[in-house]
């Protein structure tokens, strides 16, 4: 606790830090798996940050480095370097990327 909320366990229970407060706090650790106590809780072997990990999967970063196993083993599709493709099938291909990335992308308004 003293290394993500800045406080000691021994001041658990204490005037400054009643049962009430420490019980919230361990339940947000174990919520935030970039605590350890929260990588602990949903299995992953070290702590990590969601901006973290989707920097490293969008980096193509080897599935070996990320706290977890992905669902999915299979690498994305990609277009064969063989003159057999049809200009259509690399159309088609670039068209349902460029959808998936504008579904990712937010806008903020006010």
């Amino acid at each position: 606790m003293r290394r993500v909320y800045g406080v000691s366990w021994e001041q658990a229970g204490q005037p400054s830090l009643p049962w009430r407060e420490v019980h919230a706090l361990v339940l947000a650790a174990i919520q935030d798996p970039s605590t350890p106590l929260g990588a602990e809780a949903v299995g992953w072997d070290y702590p990590a940050r969601e901006v973290e990990l989707l920097l490293l999967m969008s980096l193509g970063a080897d599935p070996k480095v990320l706290p977890f196993t992905p669902t999915s083993s299979e690498p994305p599709p990609t277009p064969s370097n063989d003159d057999t493709g049809d200009e259509e099938d690399l159309e088609a291909l670039a068209a349902a990327a460029a959808a998936d990335l504008q579904a990712l992308i937010t806008i903020a308004t006010d």
